[in-house]
């Protein structure tokens, strides 16, 4: 944390790292929260979590058959806990790691091209092949760069090239120009006179490399002030690369802001996006007042709203609590031969039909007959291939009669939504009809949010369905 705590100049701020004490924890825990209220990650998280789920041996050994080959290109951004990550899996794959280690950017996300080279070789004994040809510059540039890099790290250099670089280009290329500036307009004024006097009309074929994304905005803006000065025939067409970019348009953010609402209910932050844009009615002190800590805490969500059964019953749970009163409510669990929703099959489907005391009124647990293997997932289920063609029934016979026992009803259970997706992937694939059901709550989503709410009956109602038969869907 001290290394971090830098100024502009890379010096350390003590006031920055005392401010990181101060309210470093509180933010970083409001923010995973947060985070976890839109069922997200983000891209610590996707490393950090695989990194706890590798750390199971089962689920490494899983992984590590899965690839025969594995390339990691551009190893020097790879940090040391992305390559622990990686190293789980290799297995008896055929490895290769392949990169620059003098290119490195980052060191500051922890990337540590030494150590990953070091322990590499030394568990692996690699072949190291040297690529000493370059086929993208010319001998001067080339001449130029691997003098930078010979100044700048003299001993690692002379050890990886002993033999120096070849450029495979047949043009030997023109003498390098340096161009001194006191400021950025006279900077921009050379480059855009010496474009000018270059032996082409084509100028897609000339390109200005910088290393900032601000420069070129403010280059382009120098730029667009010499047009305007210059005469028709003189004026340079040039475009700035960063304004084409594809996911940075407004349209299209919007059309993934509508898809990822679709994908995951959750999403608060898109369907911010998409009031802010096309809402009518609804401002931003609306959308503040809604998406307070007050609604949170009392488990109110902004994407409550535009839940049909939320805005028909003014209440999320409403539709949970009146399903359970009718005793209508069903709540189910499925284990299967894999976790791939689209070839995977059931092997075991269970369910239970609620009294309005949360107490059972029905059950439903069959086994099936699959006729896929069930590879690694008899880890999880403890179910043998030999043990389920003898004690499976037929899949469309027992799935057909579990479209009876909760047709209609509203389904609940811990990650229900995949269950439902592959149930219906297998019924699909049976040629039989889809299951109908009114709705479904998700207890990986939904019900958290009941029980953080100070409601008497919804707590009860929650806890009961929590703990009222953990030993049938286990």
């Amino acid at each position: 944390m001290r290394a971090k705590a830098v100024d502009d100049s890379y010096q350390f701020y003590a006031r920055l790292f005392e401010g990181w004490q101060d309210w470093g924890p509180r933010l970083t825990a409001t923010y995973d929260q947060r985070l976890h209220g839109l069922h997200g990650l983000d891209f610590t998280d996707l490393i950090a979590n695989v990194d706890l789920l590798f750390q199971q041996p089962e689920v490494a050994v899983k992984w590590s058959r899965r690839f025969v080959y594995i390339n990691i290109d551009e190893v020097q951004d790879t940090s040391e806990l992305e390559y622990r990550i990686i190293s789980r899996i290799f297995g008896s794959s055929h490895l290769l790691l392949c990169g620059d280690y003098f290119q490195t950017i980052y060191e500051w996300r922890g990337s540590h091209p030494a150590v990953v080279l070091r322990s590499y070789q030394q568990d692996y004994r690699p072949c190291r092949i040297v690529l000493h040809e370059n086929y993208r510059a010319t001998q001067v540039l080339l001449n130029a760069s691997f003098s930078s890099l010979q100044q700048l790290f003299p001993e690692r250099v002379s050890a990886l090239y002993p033999e120096g670089l070849q450029a495979v280009s047949p043009e030997h290329g023109e003498p390098i120009v340096l161009k001194g500036a006191m400021d950025l307009p006279e900077e921009a004024q050379w480059i855009y006179y010496m474009i000018q006097q270059l032996p082409t009309t084509d100028y897609s074929r000339v390109c200005i490399l910088t290393r900032s994304n601000r420069y070129n905005k403010d280059l382009s803006a120098q730029f667009r002030s010499l047009g305007q000065m210059a005469a028709g025939e003189q004026r340079l067409p040039f475009m700035l690369i960063d304004e084409v970019k594809f996911y940075r348009r407004q349209e299209v953010k919007d059309v993934l802001a509508f898809l990822k609402l679709a994908v995951n209910p959750h999403d608060v932050s898109s369907l911010v996006r998409i009031l802010n844009r096309f809402g009518k009615g609804i401002g931003p002190a609306a959308i503040k007042k809604i998406t307070s800590a007050d609604y949170r805490q009392a488990g109110v969500q902004l994407t409550d709203f535009v839940d049909s059964f939320a805005r028909r019953d003014g209440d999320s749970y409403q539709l949970l609590l009146d399903s359970l009163e009718q005793e209508n409510l069903v709540v189910f669990d499925v284990e299967s031969t894999g976790i791939d929703t689209t070839r995977d099959e059931i092997i075991q489907i269970a369910g239970i039909r609620l009294t309005k005391d949360g107490q059972v009124k029905e059950k439903f647990e069959r086994v099936l007959r699959p006729t896929r293997k069930v590879g690694d997932s008899v880890r999880v289920h403890k179910m043998t291939d030999a043990w389920l063609q003898s004690h499976g029934e037929d899949p469309r016979e027992v799935l057909q009669a579990f479209c009876d026992f909760a047709r209609d009803a509203v389904l609940i259970g811990h990650n229900v939504g995949y269950d439902l997706r592959i149930l219906g992937s297998h019924l699909s694939r049976l040629d039989l009809p889809q299951l109908r059901y009114v709705s479904y709550y998700d207890t990986l989503g939904h019900l958290p949010a009941v029980l953080s709410q100070p409601a008497k009956s919804q707590t009860g109602i929650s806890r009961e369905i929590l703990s009222g038969q953990p030993s049938l869907l286990s």
